[in-house]
Parts: structure tokens; sequence; C-alpha cells
């Protein structure tokens, strides 16, 4: 089996990407073409070679979220916005409030990043933004692994001290 890599940056082909991921310039290299020479070609066109990273979002952005999450509606409109997109409208009548009220739990939400609005038609649909969520929920577990973290170093801290206090 042999494989061959072209890069769009140079119109040169590598038998190895190596040589290319380990240059300067690597930001500005794109994968053309893939060709696998044993019965079958395959081509994918414009794969970004370079790694994304997960980039946390700012203090404003999480009081943002976490303010809009704070409120039980806005939580329930994410629950039901998760699936499919839903008209506004739709969203008003399932609530006892006035339908600027809940357009206002939509903007808060939309603010933060949590859903997005959508015009169709005479319809403007709103549909929760799962990447924000995920997000939140990798903020949790970072905030979950410290604490587990100090717990345990306590649970050391005392297990040490109750042990030094019974040889005395």
């Amino acid at each position: 089996m042999r494989v061959t890599w072209q890069w769009l940056h140079s119109g040169n082909t590598f038998a190895s990407p190596e040589r290319v991921l380990h240059s300067p310039f690597r930001q500005s290299w794109s994968l053309l073409a893939i060709d696998v020479t044993y019965h079958d070609t395959l081509i994918y066109n414009q794969m970004v070679v370079e790694k994304v990273s997960f980039v946390p979002p700012s203090d404003d952005e999480v009081n943002r979220i976490f303010r809009a999450l704070a409120d039980a509606t806005r939580r329930d409109i994410i629950r039901r916005t998760l699936c499919a997109p839903v008209n506004v409208s739709q969203l008003a009548s399932e609530y006892e409030m006035s339908f600027a009220a809940v357009q206002k739990h939509v903007s808060v939400l939309e603010g933060a990043g949590l859903v997005t609005k959508k015009q169709q038609g005479r319809e403007r649909l709103v549909h929760a933004n799962p990447r924000t969520l995920q997000h939140v929920h990798n903020l949790l577990q970072t905030y979950e692994h410290i604490w587990h973290t100090r717990v345990a170093q306590l649970d050391a801290f005392l297990e040490e001290e109750l042990a030094d206090g019974e040889h005395l």
C-alpha cells in the first residue's frame, strides 16, 4: 500500500505528512488529496490539517451563560429547542406569560450564545446551540475535577493528622 499526500499550498507531493506538519508554515497548508494505491483512490477536498484546540470562554461569557441558565423558564426553552427548531409563538403558548416576556427570555439566551434565532419566512425559529452547552459542560467538569482533588487532599491531610494523633 502506498499513500501520497498532496498539499494545496505548494502543489508538492510528499510520501509522508510529517515533513509538512513540522514546518513553520503548517497553518497555511491544507490537504488537497490522499491517494491510496492498492485498488482504490480516495479523494478528500480541502481538509485542514491543523488541530483545533478548545478555547475556554472568557469570564464575561461565563457570567452571561450562568445568568441565563439561572432562570427555570430559560432552561426549559433550551430543553424544548435542543431537538428541533421551535417557533417563538409556539414557545410563548407554552408559558403563562406574555409573548414579549418570552421574547426577552429568548434574547437573553441568544446573548449568552445558548440559542440562535433564524428567520424562516414569517416565522422566527429558535434552536439551542449545543456547542455552547458543551463549553459549559467542559467548564463544570473542570471545576468538578478541582473540587475532587481538593477534597482528596483534605482527606489525606486529615488521615495523616489522625495517624499522628494516635502515636502521641
